[in-house]
């Protein structure tokens, strides 16, 4: 999207005011959009009075949108605001249009997506850490290993599936259902299946 953005400047700042009038058109619209998503959501009121409230609302957010396009130096764009007024996802097609003028870094899916992955690369990396002390606890003898692998598995609880099931092994192992050596290459062939680098770069 191509920018032009205006200097803007008054007989009281002489340095440009145009950052500082986006951003405080951008915050009048986020308010609208956001009320309009409420109570467009929630249908508290009257059908009269909901309809009406709406219609004011989009108006404001119509005018608000070209503010606030003058200010980023975009081209205001009457079908993407449409989308806004009108669209059932209202807030999520504003946030795609506010990341478009560059007047926020990210959408909230974009947000939620960045943190979603930004955890399930921190469980992996608990994970193989869990798994390089546990390599060495099942190559040794029964005891006293089982009982240092339960302390290990307490101290470092992971949401991860696998810990979940070295966890049921450990319980089945304590309780005379498992055998330890078929503990330890149950437990082995899952830790080299996930770190390979752990068992010689062999994957099964």
């Amino acid at each position: 999207m191509t920018k032009d953005r205006p200097i803007i400047t008054s007989s009281h700042y002489e340095h440009n005011m145009a950052a500082w009038g986006q951003d405080k058109a951008r915050n009048v619209v986020d308010a609208v959009v956001r009320l309009a998503d409420l109570i467009r959501r929630h249908k508290s009121l009257s059908a009269e009075d909901h309809e009406r409230a709406l219609d004011w609302l989009h108006r404001a957010t119509y005018d608000g949108t070209k503010i606030l396009a003058f200010f980023a130096g975009v081209a205001w764009d009457w079908n993407r605001v449409q989308q806004v007024c009108e669209g059932e996802e209202g807030l999520e097609a504003y946030e795609e249009l506010a990341l478009e003028y560059g007047v926020i870094s990210e959408t909230t899916l974009q947000r939620r997506q960045r943190e979603r992955g930004e955890y399930l690369d921190d469980v992996a990396q608990q994970t193989a850490d869990l798994f390089a002390d546990l390599h060495s606890l099942i190559e040794g003898e029964r005891s006293p290993n089982r009982t240092q692998i339960h302390e290990l598995l307490r101290a470092r609880k992971v949401d991860d599936p696998k810990f979940r099931l070295i966890e049921d092994l450990t319980e089945s192992v304590t309780m005379g259902e498992l055998s330890w050596e078929q503990y330890t290459k149950t437990v082995g062939e899952l830790i080299a299946r996930h770190v390979p680098a752990l068992d010689g770069g062999r994957r099964d």
